[in-house]
């Protein structure tokens, strides 16, 4: 007998990880601040006494990155042993702390510390995020549901960069500190996720969780059939041992981690599902950026006459905004949170993490240098093959995830490496 699904419940939903991932908007405002704050650092005018130079300016984009590695880390042993939701409130407390530094601060080198420590609440609530957005959401709305963390992300930075103009150094460290304050408060009475109380044996915690998500409104029946579910998967999922050379040795997870690696709305994923997203978001990026690049390429190299060009490069510029928004800004996120079997996905979603935060950081650090040297067309086209080989391991490898349970995932992965296993078998026969 099919249990008619209650709309109600999922305002629930919705607000808890509105909650959640407000920690991820009060980590978008740090990474926005550089843009409107360098120039008056590096300026005659610096507002912190001091004139920033070139290679320090390039060490506060970057270094907070390093602090995104060392939170991601933490985050493994924070979701697992402390929880999903106390990780958010841990999250919250170094994304307040920097901007009372950054406030203070009177050197490019408190202003590293400053950077390092926002990381650390980056890097945790980056890893948590996906964890327990996919663990607290109905299969049928968990795309939709996610995507908040991008429209988050985007409120956040799009703060910085609307008022960061006007308002003075100090008045904009000031106003963005509310935000972490305000996730806080939020994320102390959302639920803990039910995947994770079931994991650690508080079934009646896990009960009163599904409750509480469905708003109270849910039958006893509906509540007995989600648990049980729970219970199964986890049962299932908990026989493998959680150790990071599992996760980087089983055939199973192989697969997660290719696709985790070649990525680095909202009504749109439950509808069309991720795999065309994805590929539509990543082949559009590498022709947009694959023409960008070309323009400058013309300009700086053959220093040819790009006039009738002048449309190219905002165009380019706004496609690649559109598309790496539809899914690649997206939708790693969401997969991360779908892919990966309750035993292993604390190490597998903190390690997914690390190398998005050490990506970055090469990035922002050698974007400059690169540039000096090379050009900038050739940073443009590095992301538009960046973007172009991702689309093919995407193609290649991408289950649809698409409205199914993490035991239909699990079973799809596991039967696409059993078929693989049987055609190697076929080959040497």
């Amino acid at each position: 007998m099919l249990i008619p699904k209650i709309n109600k419940s999922r305002y629930i939903q919705y607000f808890s990880v509105t909650a959640a991932m407000l920690t991820l908007g009060s980590g978008a405002t740090h990474f926005a601040w550089t843009s409107p704050t360098l120039p008056d650092l590096m300026s005659d005018k610096s507002p912190i006494g001091v004139r920033i130079t070139k290679e320090e300016s390039s060490w506060i984009v970057s270094i907070l990155h390093l602090g995104s590695v060392v939170g991601c880390l933490f985050s493994a042993w924070s979701i697992e042993h402390l929880g999903r939701k106390p990780s958010f409130v841990i999250a919250c407390v170094p994304l307040f702390i920097s901007w009372i530094v950054i406030i203070f601060a009177k050197s490019a080198t408190v202003l590293y510390v400053a950077r390092f420590i926002a990381g650390l609440g980056i890097g945790i609530c980056t890893t948590c995020g996906p964890v327990y957005n996919g663990e607290i959401a109905e299969k049928d709305i968990r795309g939709r549901i996610s995507s908040f963390l991008v429209v988050l992300a985007l409120f956040g930075s799009l703060y910085v960069y609307t008022a960061g103009p006007f308002l003075p150094y100090t008045y904009l460290a000031i106003t963005s500190a509310i935000l972490p304050l305000v996730a806080l408060f939020l994320c102390l009475v959302i639920p803990e996720s039910p995947y994770y109380l079931v994991k650690k044996n508080d079934i009646e915690g896990a009960r009163r969780s599904l409750e509480i998500l469905s708003a109270n409104t849910a039958s006893p029946e509906f509540i007995d059939c989600r648990l049980k579910e729970i219970q199964l998967t986890t049962e299932e999922d908990m026989q493998g041992n959680s150790s990071l050379w599992e996760f980087f040795s089983k055939k199973q997870y192989r697969k997660p981690i290719l696709i985790i690696a070649a990525l680095v709305s909202g009504h749109m994923i439950d509808r069309m599902g991720r795999k065309p997203l994805l590929l539509v978001s990543s082949f559009s990026c590498a022709v947009a950026l694959f023409a960008e690049g070309t323009y400058f390429y013309l300009k700086e190299a053959k220093h040819a006459n790009v006039e009738y060009l002048f449309w190219l490069p905002t165009t380019s510029l706004v496609i690649y905004k559109m598309m790496v928004t539809l899914g690649i800004t997206t939708l790693p996120y969401i997969i991360m949170g779908e892919l990966f079997t309750m035993n292993i996905k604390e190490i597998a979603a903190s390690s997914s993490s690390v190398y998005g935060f050490v990506l970055g950081f090469l990035m922002n650090y050698l974007h400059q240098p690169v540039s000096d040297h090379w050009g900038s067309y050739t940073i443009f086209w590095t992301y538009a093959t960046s973007c172009l080989v991702g689309g093919i391991f995407i193609f290649i490898l991408l289950p649809e995830t698409k409205g199914k349970t993490f035991a239909e995932i699990q079973t799809i992965l596991k039967s696409n490496n059993n078929n693989n296993n049987s055609d190697k078998k076929v080959q040497f026969t």
